[in-house]
């Protein structure tokens, strides 16, 4: 006679069957879709560090013409002030045009940090510590008298009163160490010194807080001061140092005789 039976286990069979392979189907279909999403992933993640050094790499040459192209225009206004300073203006208009010409100075200093290009040669010539210390702390009055904070230097007696140095180097070296030094000084009082290091071919320049402790600054603009100041030093043949406890930024640089 007929058996049911049979029939059903035929039945359960294929439709057992059936579901597994279409489970498989399902799993092998999730793990491909898996694997392709971390592919992706990998790659994207491969990919981004190229994408921004591509990008950096042509910011830098754009970077590098603004600041030549800014520099060019700063030359005519320094001169203009220049000239200014030597007219005979009432006391009014004398301190506004000695302002403007320091902050001009200031502004002029800040684009030529914009630029990687400094002279493969050192250009000589006699410096007077003294004078050259005179002219930078007038680039910083006017926000020294606005703001209500000192700026103060002092020569050690045992520098010779001319040295062999770069002059323009040297003064963007001071004025860049005092920029960082206020970043980091939230208004407090700052001195400067000159003084011979550890030979008589060694000057030392540091520039820290008269009081109080600094607020270290990770801007990338002071990260950027601190690279080029690490430059200069090194165009000079000296070093740069960074004091964390008390907030001391030293530079020295090797003097010619």
């Amino acid at each position: 006679g007929y058996a049911p039976e049979a029939q059903v286990i035929i039945q359960y069979d294929i439709n057992d069957y059936l579901s597994k392979a279409e489970l498989s189907a399902s799993r092998l279909l999730t793990s491909v879709v898996v694997a392709l999403r971390s592919y992706r992933d990998i790659q994207l993640a491969r990919l981004q560090p190229v994408v921004e050094s591509d990008e950096v790499q042509e910011e830098a040459p754009l970077l590098d013409s603004v600041a030549y192209q800014l520099q060019q225009q700063m030359g005519p206004i320094l001169q203009q002030s220049q000239r200014l300073q030597q007219l005979d203006l009432n006391p009014v208009a004398k301190d506004l045009s000695t302002n403007l010409y320091a902050q001009q100075l200031r502004l002029n200093n800040s684009i030529q940090l914009l630029q990687d290009i400094y002279p493969l040669d050192l250009i000589l010539s006699p410096v007077e510590p003294v004078k050259l210390m005179d002219e930078v702390l007038q680039i910083f009055l006017p926000q020294s008298r606005r703001e209500g904070w000192l700026l103060d230097y002092r020569v050690d007696s045992a520098l010779p009163q001319v040295v062999q140095l770069d002059a323009e180097l040297m003064k963007t070296l001071l004025i860049t160490s005092i920029e960082l030094a206020l970043l980091q000084a939230q208004g407090r009082d700052l001195k400067v010194s000159l003084q011979q290091g550890n030979s008589e071919q060694q000057l030392l320049i540091q520039v820290q807080q008269s009081s109080g402790q600094p607020v270290f600054d990770h801007s990338p603009w002071a990260q950027h001061l601190r690279s080029k100041l690490q430059q200069l030093c090194q165009q000079m043949q000296g070093d740069f140092l960074e004091i964390d406890e008390s907030g001391v930024i030293q530079s020295s640089v090797h003097l010619i005789n």
